[in-house]
């Protein structure tokens, strides 16, 4: 085993540790994965990887970064086809033709981006250049991961249905930055799977105790022969009972299967104001200006919706992005390449 090899499994060794140490349900912190040690652990993997990729390309190192370079730009060719088609698809919904072909004619620069240099990648990158990239795209992946870790900045966006737009927000170390954009939130739109639930607590040596559910027959509530109207007074989710001992009857709103934000999204074009709606959902944020933001919970009140957004701006989230796609393709192609006994069978 060379020493090369030996560091490198002491550094997956240090970083299970710490992964483990985050997670453990009884003594584990998320701190752990922010903490000192591990950026340093992720120092060190991020070197090695940068080592082992020069060490595998001896001799090909030119074919590893035409290789490297072809496959940055496939990667690119993927998200510009990812990004205008479904933008195409926004439009044709919305009766834009001309708006659909022009996004499309993008998304078509994004196959030709994919076609020529997923061709110079495939000429360039053979044998143990596959894992060469391969440790290349990991070093990329940390490296934006470092990035992230010193140039965060996020924070959330509280706001109201039919509210004024945010124009700006307040970070977690308390610095107030400029979004460039306004968001305005429109409407909210909460579905849900199954009916609420009601049930009679009994309050007792001082708590309450004692959960019964209700049965809901109609709008009636039903316990024996007791009854209560199932429209709680003023829509409130918790109805005090009179007498003794209290009694206080609890609706449990049915499970959440669905988010939808709709925001009016205005922004600067040339000079030119420009507004569009966007609609963010969960695991679908809205990214403008190098901002992304996300939904993160959203509530119903008698004023209107209200949701709790959270703005991040991350600088190396595109370097970690690229580095994840560059490893998987890189594992496919050290997994797929045909092997040099496959070329004397065809041969024979």
């Amino acid at each position: 085993m060379t020493q090369g090899l030996k560091a490198t499994l002491m550094v997956i060794g240090a970083a299970g540790v710490l992964l483990f140490a985050g997670a453990c349900p009884r003594l584990g912190a998320e701190a752990v994965y922010r903490s000192g040690a591990m950026l340093a652990v992720g120092t060190l993997a991020g070197l090695l990887a940068l080592y082992g990729a020069w060490k595998l390309a001896a001799g090909y190192r030119a074919n590893l970064i035409v290789g490297a370079v072809s496959l940055f730009f496939l990667s690119a060719g993927l998200g510009i086809i990812y990004n205008y088609s479904a933008k195409a698809w926004e439009f044709l919904m919305g009766g834009q033709w001309v708006g659909a072909v022009g996004m499309l004619c993008f998304a078509l620069m994004g196959l030709i981006f994919m076609l020529v240099f997923g061709y110079l990648a495939y000429k360039s990158l053979r044998g143990r250049i596959w894992a060469a990239t391969a440790h290349l795209a990991f070093f990329f992946i940390m490296l934006g991961g470092m990035i992230d870790f010193f140039c965060e900045e996020r924070g959330v966006l509280q706001m109201t249905a039919g509210g004024p737009a945010v124009r700006e927000v307040t970070t977690e170390g308390g610095s107030t930055l400029p979004l460039n954009f306004e968001l305005q939130l429109l409407r909210t739109d909460i579905q849900r799977t199954g009916e609420p639930t009601y049930t009679l607590y009994t309050y007792q040596n001082n708590r309450w105790v004692a959960p019964v559910p209700l049965a809901v027959e109609g709008n009636t509530l039903r316990l024996g022969e007791e009854t209560w109207n199932r429209e709680l007074p003023g829509g409130q989710a918790h109805l005090l009972l009179p007498g003794s001992p209290m009694r206080l009857i609890v609706r449990t709103p049915a499970p959440v299967s669905f988010y939808d934000a709709e925001c009016l999204l205005t922004q600067s074009y040339r000079g030119t104001p420009t507004t569009e709606t966007r609609h963010i959902r969960v695991n679908t944020p809205l990214e403008c200006k190098g901002w992304q933001i996300s939904l993160l919970d959203m509530q119903e009140t008698p004023a209107g919706g209200a949701a709790v957004m959270q703005a991040r701006r991350a600088p190396g989230r595109g370097m970690v992005l690229a580095g994840l796609v560059g490893l998987i393709i890189c594992t496919c192609g050290m997994c797929w390449q045909r092997k040099p006994s496959d070329k004397g069978k065809e041969a024979a």
